[in-house]
């Protein structure tokens, strides 16, 4: 696996060079988790290929989004052999390759703009910090300013504890754990959100990062540990979910993990009374019905939950979650393409939070529960002009052809940016015409690639005018 690795590595710094993508803007190429900074693998038979491109600037061509594609592509097709499969895939989001092979890899690519890098090292540091603090430059160079993090940075900000805790209830209710065909997920959800806090444990104690597997060792090591999340971490690493109880024991062990770390920030749960239950914030419903030309709900809906152990906790989640219509986990741009592609009419995003757990909750960044800013509108993780750019480009990478449901994507995004953008700079709730006006009919004309840049091209814009504000 060794050998393998090392090539590829080399292969992606060769056909860059080749495709002539440094002169189209590539600043780095860099890798990150477990194939990077080692030679040293875990397993002979499956391998996670993390890699990351970035570029110097905030737009990226329709050509060089297309030699990208093609980067990847060599790549893959040039190391994979008679025993080794590769397949690959261009996603900011968590992804697994499905092994076919005796030895597999999976090649899982990031592409960052200038604007991605801008926010992550300025608005999710934490992230920044973790990504690029233990990377292995490849091509290039990857500098960027070094600062303190506080605590309640930790527990309210992208990359943070609280963040992670965020991400994991939302995924708990799809584990059916009477289901075997969902042991696999329930195995990467337990390994990432059981062990990724201890990254933020190591941080805390020693006040800079590592890899994964040296934080994991630290946390085995430390006398104030209790020998319970000890063992917990243990068996989730050893990734070994064969029935019912195994399944409980990984699941129960990452929350407990993610619940402890929270504590070491200065977190602490409390069992007063709440002070609302519900929050309810309905998703741009109207523009949506009027682009999609049938009546949409798509609500994000946030539930409150008092102090409790992952039993009581699942249980609450689960009472809860029957209450939804349509109920995803997905991000927003996601729940946008469940919703054009399964020709659903209502789509509910549920969060759950735990009572004095909930600082994240009150992020104006990425939850805008008051007047959305001009920072929320670039920046936040799901509904940030930074986000749906990124998506755009992911899909334009990882699709040889784009169709209508593509096209509409596009275009839906371009007016939610927009139509927020008016509610903000003008002080008051735009009308759907207000922000559909701004294309006229004859764009319907042009092919679906060509309608596809022209509104990627109008969030670039849109981009650049908030950057020359702030």
């Amino acid at each position: 696996m060794a050998e393998k690795i090392e090539s590829i590595k080399g292969s992606f710094i060769e056909e860059a060079k080749n495709l002539g993508l440094p002169s189209r803007g590539l600043k780095t190429i860099f890798v990150i988790g477990s194939a990077a900074n080692t030679k040293v693998f875990e397993s002979e038979t499956y391998q996670d290929f993390d890699i990351h491109l970035l570029f110097d600037r905030l737009e990226i061509e329709e050509d060089t989004l297309r030699l990208i594609r093609l980067l990847f592509k060599k790549v893959a097709q040039k190391h994979e052999d008679e025993n080794t499969a590769i397949d690959f895939v261009v996603k900011d989001l968590p992804w697994k390759m499905i092994p076919r092979k005796q030895r597999n890899i999976g090649i899982h690519g990031t592409v960052l703009n200038s604007l991605d890098f801008q926010r992550r090292i300025t608005k999710n540091y934490i992230l920044a910090l973790n990504m690029f603090g233990t990377a292995e430059i490849l091509y290039g160079n990857l500098e960027f300013p070094k600062r303190a993090i506080s605590s309640d940075q930790f527990l309210s900000e992208v990359g943070g504890v609280g963040w992670l805790r965020e991400l994991y209830l939302r995924l708990l209710p799809f584990i059916n754990i009477n289901d075997k065909n969902l042991y696999q997920m329930a195995l990467d959800v337990s390994y990432y959100f059981g062990l990724s806090p201890l990254l933020h444990f190591y941080y805390l104690r020693n006040r800079r990062v590592a890899a994964r597997k040296d934080c994991l060792q630290f946390f085995i090591e430390s006398e104030d540990v209790p020998m319970d999340l000890k063992e917990a971490a243990r068996f989730i690493k050893k990734k070994e979910i064969k029935d019912i109880d195994s399944c409980r024991r990984s699941l129960r062990g990452a929350f407990d993990i993610i619940q402890f770390v929270g504590n070491q920030f200065g977190e602490r749960g409390t069992k007063e009374k709440l002070k609302f239950k519900k929050i309810v914030i309905d998703e741009d419903s109207k523009l949506l019905s009027y682009l999609l030309r049938r009546p949409i709900s798509m609500y994000q809906i946030h539930f409150m939950l008092p102090e409790g152990n992952f039993e009581e906790i699942l249980s609450q989640i689960k009472e809860r979650f029957y209450s939804c219509s349509s109920p995803t986990f997905n991000e927003f741009v996601e729940s946008l393409q469940i919703l054009i592609k399964d020709k659903l009419n209502k789509v509910d995003r549920p969060y759950f939070w735990i009572i004095g757990r909930h600082k994240r909750l009150f992020n104006d960044l990425d939850f805008a529960l008051n007047i959305p800013t001009l920072e929320f509108l670039l920046y936040s993780w799901e509904k940030g002009i930074t986000t749906f750019i990124q998506r755009l480009h992911e899909i334009y990478i990882n699709k040889e052809f784009l169709n209508t449901s593509d096209v509409l994507l596009a275009r839906i995004l371009a007016l939610v940016a927009h139509n927020n953008y008016l509610r903000i700079t003008t002080n008051r709730i735009p009308s759907v015409k207000d922000s559909v006006k701004r294309f006229g009919r004859k764009i319907d004309k042009l092919s679906p690639q060509r309608q596809f840049f022209i509104y990627l091209q109008f969030l670039y814009q849109l981009a650049k005018n908030i950057q020359s504000v702030l």
